[in-house]
Order: structure tokens, then sequence, then C-alpha cells
């Protein structure tokens, strides 16, 4: 469904799909009413026009869809750090690093740096060698963010109260 002709509604539908009170979207679509009552009586007939929420719910599923797509890149992301294997970065012999262009896509993605230092002969000031040094990204983060993402760990939090909780009820009710 395209965006609505009205652009009031339009601008109502999607503040609704945000997570927005129907009073509030009514309010930034422009709307203007006697008093709050008649301005949410007017948001809660506008959510029930049939045109209206067909888009709304058009608006909050494209939404649900955006937000699956990128938890979903967000772990993959998370994978293949926690899953790069340095030794692809070398050749057969272990001890010389591949041209980044032969490393594993998902190895190069795991890069944080890459140092390269010159080894000079102090004779001669010619360059005999390199240093060259690979971080990857915290693959330990990568695998905690993983295991919390899909609930592995269970977390505790302490709370210590100066008060019982039966005061702090009589003292929030003391209050209004």
């Amino acid at each position: 469904m395209p965006e609505l002709k009205n652009t009031k509604h339009e601008l109502f539908a999607q503040n609704i799909s945000k997570g927005l009170s129907e009073y509030e979207s009514y309010k930034l679509a422009g709307y203007e009413g006697k008093n709050e009552d008649s301005l949410r009586g007017s948001a809660s007939r506008l959510r029930s026009n049939a045109i209206v929420a067909s888009r709304i719910s058009e608006l909050v599923k494209t939404g649900a869809e955006q937000a699956l797509v990128e938890i979903t890149d967000v772990v993959k992301g998370f994978l293949r750090i926690a899953g790069a294997d340095l030794s692809d970065a070398f050749q057969e012999d272990g001890r010389t690093l591949k041209p980044l262009k032969e490393m594993p896509r998902d190895l190069r993605l795991a890069i944080q740096s890459i140092e390269v230092d010159e080894i000079i002969d102090r004779e001669s000031q010619t360059v005999i060698g390199y240093t060259k040094k690979i971080k990857l990204c915290d693959k330990k983060g990568s695998w905690d963010s993983l295991a919390r993402y899909l609930k592995m760990f269970v977390e505790k939090h302490e709370l210590s109260l100066s008060k019982s909780l039966e005061d702090l009820i009589i003292d929030s009710r003391k209050s209004e």
C-alpha cells in the first residue's frame, strides 16, 4: 500500500507504527482539538478507520522485517568474529602472511588492525625484513554477546535498600 494521500493520516500511521500512543500520534500529525478528551476520542476513531489501520499494519510489518534483518546481520557479524581462524591469514609455510585479497572474507572482516614495521640493517640502512602484526576483533566479547543474545547466561543484580519494601510503598502512598 502506498503512502496515504492525506498527509496527516500518513503521519498518524507512521507515529503509531513507531510505538507512540494514539494521542501523541494524533497531536504530532498536526491535529488540534478543544481539549484532551476530544483529541483522544478523535485519535481512537482515526485509528479504527480501515484504510489507516491497514497502513499502520503495513508499516509495523515492514519495521519488524527491517529489525529482523538488522538482528540477523549483527548475529552473523558476531559469528564471523568469534569463528575467525588466524591460521587462514598465513601461507602453507605458517610464517608468510598472505596478501589481504587472498585471505578469506570472513577473516578480513574480523581483522581490527594490521601493523607493518620495517626491519632495517644498522650498517647498510637497508630494509632486511618486516614485522607484521594482525589484531583480530574481540573474540571473547563476540562469544559473550552471542551467548547473551541466545539467553545462555542469567544475569543477577543485587539490590540493597535502606528501607523495607513495605515502608517504601507506604511512603509512596503518602506522597500521592
